[in-house]
């Protein structure tokens, strides 16, 4: 009987250490899904796209560029998504110049979540860069778009 109570004793006070480790180690943090930071943006250099990208990163995202030519060739999607959570569509012609000579643009765009395809934001228009630079940037708030675990802060210079 006595070897009995002291492996009871024993293995209560093993059972109650364990646990008080347990209890005093901080929870695990979650962690986003790869990708859940980053938006994959056309490979295209205009004025235009250069805008909307300095907006996407003083929001928190990391961009990766792609090319919307071969991503549609071969349907590649499902790599894309394991890489980026949205995707930036972007056709944007330059139609002439603003009073304050800031150039023009016609321009259709979508933010697309990858993995499900859903469109997050569309916006069409013909206007002035820094008027469809705003538009975007609304559309982003207006959507709740930040970067997960992200702390910056919304830019009015979408260049910086």
């Amino acid at each position: 009987m006595h070897t009995r109570t002291l492996f009871s004793t024993v293995l209560i006070v093993v059972l109650c250490a364990g646990l008080a480790a347990c209890a005093s180690s901080p929870p695990a943090r979650p962690t986003a899904p790869a990708g859940a930071n980053t938006i994959a943006v056309p490979d295209n250099d205009n004025s235009l796209a250069q805008q909307l990208h300095g907006s996407l990163r003083a929001r928190g995202w990391s961009l990766i560029q792609y090319d919307p030519d071969a991503l549609q060739d071969n349907r590649a999607y499902g790599r894309l998504a394991q890489r980026a959570q949205y995707r930036l569509t972007l056709s944007a012609t330059r139609i002439g110049a603003c009073r304050d000579s800031a150039p023009s643009f016609l321009y259709n765009l979508a933010l697309i979540e990858n993995r499900s395809g859903d469109v997050t934001l569309a916006l069409t228009g013909a206007s002035c860069i820094t008027t469809a630079t705003r538009r975007f940037e609304d559309g982003l708030d207006r959507n709740g778009l930040r970067a997960p675990n992200s702390s910056a802060k919304a830019s009015n210079n979408p260049g910086s």
